[in-house]
């Protein structure tokens, strides 16, 4: 893979940084390159007429980083397996995230923007191929639609297992599903994702850590909205896009996390833990809490476990 990270050519190196050595896609080769903004690793293996490319960038700086993919192969398709970025599609910058949202095209040149904190990690899966599937049209170039994320999640459990035990006609079949599964997605309209800016993804994320930070606290969405500098519908529609919840969602989650904290390692009366949390009683408390868990307050407290971790 040619790749080009803020103008400079990538050189790979077969030198690993220490501690990254288990990383890749277990049975194949990990190259990297230490750069001064960041580390970017690459781990490749072929499957039949597709090629795996499992490409992770560590950010090391606040500089921006732009990468532009450049080589022969006539079709690709990327998904994100952790973190976010930012993809050049149809003369705009959209923003992608930790989903089963599947960018495609073809040609020699792609150019996206990894959205990262630093030392914070962005893991992409890229499956290339010489000849593009039959949904690309000989029109389309780029295509950015959403696939089937069970299908999706069993390739991404390949690669953090190994590829060779199963036959390759297996990981064969299962890209073609996902590619079927793509095609059928391609012939439905799909609404691109709202772009935000660097600054304004910051804000969003800066929300949600002051939402975890103080969880016992109750604030509204205006509230937060205002807290924020940013209008309310821009601050649900980039929560929900940012972290896949909307944002009672987030905060319910923190707050019964903070619960099962509080249940687990101190002796406080639930009823005091239920006011703390903002719930007018222990009953609402109770049904809230068996709702997320599976198992009431008292009933945690007794056994340490809950119920969602039971198979």
């Amino acid at each position: 893979m040619f790749l080009v990270l803020n103008n400079h050519r990538i050189q790979w190196e077969r030198q690993v940084p220490p501690g990254w050595e288990l990383i890749h896609i277990p049975g194949t080769e990990l190259r990297s390159c230490n750069t001064p903004h960041g580390i970017a690793m690459l781990s490749e293996v072929q499957v039949g007429p597709y090629l795996f490319s499992m490409l992770y960038l560590f950010r090391k700086t606040q500089a921006p980083w732009q990468l532009r993919l450049a080589d022969t192969t006539a079709f690709h398709c990327v998904f994100s397996c952790s973190g976010q970025w930012h993809v050049q599609c149809s003369a705009t910058l959209q923003h992608c995230l930790t989903s089963s949202q599947c960018y495609c095209w073809k040609g020699s040149s792609f150019e996206i923007e990894p959205v990262m904190e630093i030392g914070t990690m962005l893991q992409l899966l890229w499956i290339s191929s010489q000849e593009p599937p039959l949904f690309m049209k000989a029109t389309d170039n780029r295509i950015f639609v959403q696939a089937d994320a069970g299908i999706l999640e069993q390739i991404l459990q390949l690669t953090q297992t190994s590829f060779f035990p199963q036959p390759r006609a297996f990981h064969e079949q299962l890209i073609q599903d996902l590619f079927h599964s793509i095609q059928l997605a391609a012939s439905r309209p799909y609404h691109l994702p709202q772009r935000y800016t660097t600054a304004e993804l910051e804000t969003i994320r800066r929300v949600a850590m002051q939402m975890e930070k103080h969880v016992d606290e109750h604030q509204s969405i205006a509230e937060w909205a205002e807290w924020s500098g940013l209008n309310r519908q821009k601050l649900m529609e980039g929560f929900k896009s940012l972290f896949g919840t909307t944002i009672y969602g987030y905060y319910q989650d923190k707050r019964m996390q903070y619960a099962k904290e509080l249940l687990l390692t101190t002796d406080q009366p639930i009823k005091f833990i239920a006011k703390k949390l903002g719930y007018r009683n222990t009953t609402n408390f109770s049904i809230a809490y068996k709702k997320f868990f599976g198992i009431t307050p008292g009933g945690m407290r007794k056994t340490g476990v809950d119920a969602s971790t039971l198979i």
